[in-house]
């Protein structure tokens, strides 16, 4: 659900996704809510694996542990080229908490805070 990595450093990264057709959370032309959702989880996990990345750490697996003011303005068509901006917001007790805004040729379309847990390495 995320096919371009645009960059980013410490405290963003921008990530895109071009909606194809044969896209699974598509349906009648447009990518439904739980594709946007997706592809915002998914665009939070290439952020961290990019940090971890820079670091010199390989990426770990992570946990999506939650999903809040999410709103959605309007649902993208395919065809559509969208581009997710994540932000780091804060890190506490293992959890770290981003911002994400979802983009479609400049427009804002859907925003969202993500709460995501990855395990200590053992």
């Amino acid at each position: 659900m995320v096919d371009t990595f645009f960059g980013g450093d410490a405290e963003s990264c921008e990530t895109g996704l071009s909606i194809g057709p044969d896209n699974v959370f598509c349906l009648e032309g447009k990518l439904i809510e739980p594709g946007l959702i997706e592809h915002m989880a998914q665009s939070a996990a290439a952020f961290s694996g990019f940090g971890a990345f820079m670091e010199g750490f390989p990426p770990r697996v992570g946990y999506l542990a939650e999903i809040k003011s999410f709103s959605i303005r309007r649902l993208p068509s395919e065809g559509e080229k969208l581009r997710t901006r994540i932000s780091h917001v804060e890190e506490i007790l293992g959890m770290t908490l981003v911002h994400g805004e979802v983009t479609s040729d400049g427009e804002k379309i859907a925003e969202g805070d993500l709460k995501v847990y990855i395990p200590e390495l053992s």
